[in-house]
């Protein structure tokens, strides 16, 4: 029989299916935060920097969290794979396949079947659609939230432990749970999942409560122990404000948020990175939402309404099946329980993410497998092995396909702007990318779609003017600096490209993938690679590179400055400087061949560092013109 022959193989054929609709994830290049974490964050590529990861420090615009162990990863895998995004997906896939394991392991220990094969066959059917499910495309495909998900398989790990007899079992669930916590917060968890976990099962009694809770310390103490060091001692609380600055109407708006969620897990045909909440008003707020439409919602709004009432029956069924279905309630439980971080009672930046899902959708196919189960030992056999194999299938298929949804930045944006034509976003987002790849029509095109759905798109405005600029058309660059500044008084780079667009001659504007703009002689070569720029005059004689990277704000110029040591031979003189209104800080070297001279530009917690060479060349006069025009658009 089938189920007899899962003991020996389950696990293995549940690992060979997961990796193989995976493997199109290999050929895709880095997207989104992808480029901030591994491309721009200089402060993993130093290991002298492990003090200040295990402090904290994040690139901008990331902090709001504490998540050392995955700034460890990140220093760890730069160092191994480099800026090859081939060893990222490595990781990515190991961190999905050791989830899938582990539910597997957990679902095994459930007190649910008396019969192994039975329990097996549960534990085989659930980790396949863990597995396969296409809801966890993007917290695996995308490496940036992947590294997020390590946490997930230490936190099951973690709670595989408590349910195992290991003799060291206490030592490894305190060891897990610790890595999990600071490695990503939805981790933080953990402690009220085993408690309900013990609730439901019977474990918990009132007879024996008083000395099951002496279990329990390791694990609080740790949650603690990492609550003090983010809140108490980094001063960490929250990312962002609440919907519509109002805690009120985003508590209106997450019971909706959370039946979105269930729709997504029941129904994965048009999974996003972007949902809209509310007309106008996306998975995240910005300074273009339209606040309105959450602020205009109400208690007596029938989708609130509904949501609520939903909700409240799934929790009505969980309380009222435990004892004759506790697999149900546990489902359930562990589902509302996992979502509790990102459930907005303390604003976290994204309202609504389908990485959430990855660890909450673990009750979700343990209620699928549950049914197939007892399906299966009651008869069904042929018809549950058919619709597992259809749901299989499905699912794989889902999965491949969106795989290729990541590809690399434009086929990304252009799926975006595909299910939502009515994103400002998307469209800004995909003519930042045309414009990278120097598709300038079509990035302006974008930029004008952008600009129709939200007329207050200043930095679309910006770039656009750019894109006129780089095509010699200063008539329509001036007019777009003119709209971005009328939409924004206080919008810098617009004013000082607009000031400089009248007093240029010869020069050209540029904007860099890392954000960076400038301008240079119009003759000169500008070359871009990986996270530095390079400039160079048509003889190649004199030779510009600018790099962006980041600092912790918090962290001194002169620190960063002695971290900093360059190579460029004899170091002959340094000092602060003033440079285009910022701190800089500027070296000069000196070797047989030729002087260089390096600048440090810092803007909050932003560095640029300008490298040119020889700096005893005629051509060097360019470098006071290029570094005052150097901008960062944030």
């Amino acid at each position: 029989m089938i189920s007899n022959k899962l003991d020996k193989w389950g696990k293995w054929i549940v690992v060979a299916i997961t990796i193989l609709v995976y493997l199109n994830i290999f050929p895709n290049q880095f997207v989104i935060d992808d480029h901030i974490f591994i491309e721009q964050w200089k402060t993993i590529r130093d290991v002298r920097n492990i003090p200040q990861l295990i402090k904290g420090e994040l690139p901008p615009p990331h902090g709001g969290v504490y998540r050392p162990v995955r700034s460890l990863l990140y220093l760890s895998y730069y160092h191994i794979f480099g800026t090859n995004p081939i060893g990222w997906h490595l990781h990515s896939i190991f961190v999905h396949i050791a989830s899938t394991m582990l539910i597997y392991l957990i679902v095994e220990k459930l007190p649910l079947f008396k019969k192994k094969n039975q329990q097996e066959f549960l534990a085989f059917v659930t980790s396949l659609l863990f597995g396969l499910h296409p809801i966890h495309t993007e917290a695996i495909t995308y490496i940036a939230a992947s590294m997020e998900m390590t946490g997930i398989p230490l936190m099951f790990a973690a709670f595989y432990f408590y349910l195992s007899k290991h003799q060291k079992r206490t030592l490894l669930m305190a060891l897990f749970a610790l890595l999990a916590f600071l490695t990503y917060e939805m981790t933080l968890v953990l402690p009220i999942l085993i408690v309900f976990y013990d609730f439901v099962f019977h474990r918990l009694t009132k007879k024996n409560w008083l000395t099951v809770i002496k279990g329990y310390g390791p694990i609080v103490g740790s949650v603690l122990a990492m609550l003090f060091i983010r809140m108490v001692m980094l001063k960490i609380t929250s990312r962002g404000d609440y919907l519509g600055y109002s805690f009120y109407h985003t508590m209106l708006m997450m019971p909706k948020v959370m039946v979105r969620y269930i729709l997504l897990l029941i129904w994965p045909f048009n999974i996003s990175y972007i949902h809209e909440l509310a007309p106008g008003f996306e998975s995240f707020m910005t300074h273009y939402s339209r606040i309105e439409s959450i602020l205009t919602q109400s208690i007596f709004d029938w989708n609130v309404l509904g949501s609520i009432g939903l909700l409240l029956a799934l929790i009505g069924i969980a309380s009222v099946v435990r004892k004759k279905y506790p697999v149900v309630t546990f489902g359930i439980g562990w589902f509302f329980i996992s979502l509790l971080p990102v459930s907005y009672i303390i604003p976290q930046g994204i309202a609504l993410a389908e990485k959430y899902l990855y660890s909450a959708s673990f009750g979700f196919v343990l209620l699928l497998g549950y049914i197939c189960t007892v399906l299966y030992r009651n008869k069904y056999k042929i018809v549950v092995i058919l619709i597992i194999t259809l749901i299989s299938v499905l699912y794989g298929y889902l999965t491949i396909r969106r795989n290729f949804d990541w590809r690399n930045e434009i086929t990304f944006w252009q799926k975006v702007v595909a299910q939502h034509p009515q994103s400002a976003f998307g469209w800004y987002q995909l003519g930042v990318n045309l414009g990278q790849v120097t598709h300038l029509d079509e990035a302006s095109q974008a930029y004008v779609r952008a600009i129709s759905f939200e007329p207050q798109f200043y930095e679309a405005y910006f770039n656009l003017g750019n894109i006129f600029r780089q095509q010699k058309k200063k008539d329509q660059a001036q007019n777009m600096y003119e709209l971005a500044l009328k939409a924004n008084p206080d919008f810098t780079l617009a004013q000082k490209a607009l000031d400089s667009l009248s007093q240029e001659s010869n020069l050209a504007f540029y904007t860099a993938r890392n954000k960076l703009t400038f301008q240079y002689p119009e003759a000169w070569i500008v070359i871009e690679k990986d996270e530095n720029i390079t400039i160079m005059d048509p003889g190649k004689i004199f030779h510009l590179t600018i790099t962006r990277a980041s600092k912790n704000t918090s962290q001194p110029i002169a620190s960063y400055i002695a971290l900093s040591r360059g190579d460029h031979g004899l170091l002959i003189k340094e000092g602060m400087a003033k440079g285009n209104g910022r701190d800089a800080w500027v070296r000069h070297w000196f070797d047989e061949d030729h002087q260089a001279t390096e600048i440090f530009l810092f803007d909050d917690s932003t560095v640029v560092d300008v490298l040119a060479w020889p700096s005893n060349s005629p051509l060097a006069k360019q470098l006071d013109t290029i570094v005052s025009t150097i901008e960062l658009q944030k």
